[in-house]
């Protein structure tokens, strides 16, 4: 297993120039997570994302410490949660080279037919601007930390405990959703809370870009 830093050069390489689309409901991290993947910093106070909102690339220390030589796309999109018009998001998706859909894997768990009929709907409507677009998809459920801690969190508890979720038929079913000849959809189950749980979404990640 390489460092984090490995990981994260790898990944930071794969998508240099290209346009990543951030979608999912709101409160399920897309801020969060892409001012991590663009500027390796988490936000003090994470604020909800009414519209869309361009994130500018800057320069940060920590990039610079990490010796990185590559860049993101100018901008990225984060758009925020929809519940009836995907106008935006279908338009986004149109000129995406990587697609992330965030969901909170502890609602999901708590309240599974609730979250499903939401889930299904946004699917649907990604499922109609993706097309044939073969790029790639990552669907990560978020705030699993808020539902890990009833189980324990040692490494061998948490990964048995991601591995039965994305055995559970519903989970199976959105990524087959979206898959096709031409792409394919990787399921991540993790947390955002903390860097360090931040690096096991981006590891896992780095491989499949």
């Amino acid at each position: 297993m390489g460092s984090f830093n490995d990981f994260w050069i790898k990944l930071k390489k794969k998508v240099v120039g290209k346009e990543v689309i951030i979608l999912g409901q709101r409160s399920t991290g897309k801020t969060t997570l892409l001012n991590y993947l663009a500027r390796a910093e988490l936000p003090l106070d994470a604020k909800q994302t009414s519209t869309v909102e361009r994130i500018q690339k800057k320069k940060n220390k920590k990039l610079k410490e990490l010796g990185w030589k590559v860049r993101l796309a100018n901008t990225q999109k984060d758009y925020g949660g929809v519940t009836g018009d995907y106008t935006a998001w279908l338009s986004g998706i149109e000129t995406a080279d990587i697609m992330i859909y965030l969901f909170k894997i502890d609602e999901w768990l708590s309240t599974p037919e609730t979250v499903e009929a939401q889930l299904d709907k946004d699917l649907v409507n990604i499922k109609k601007g993706l097309a044939n677009k073969a790029i790639p998809i990552f669907i990560i459920g978020t705030h699993f930390d808020l539902y890990e801690s009833v189980f324990g969190n040692s490494d061998s508890e948490r990964t048995k405990l991601i591995d039965e979720i994305k055995g559970e038929g519903f989970i199976k079913s959105m990524k087959a959703v979206l898959d096709n000849e031409v792409r394919t959809t990787h399921i991540l189950i993790g947390s955002m809370k903390t860097e360090t749980h931040m690096e096991k979404i981006v590891k896992q990640m780095a491989h499949w870009v």
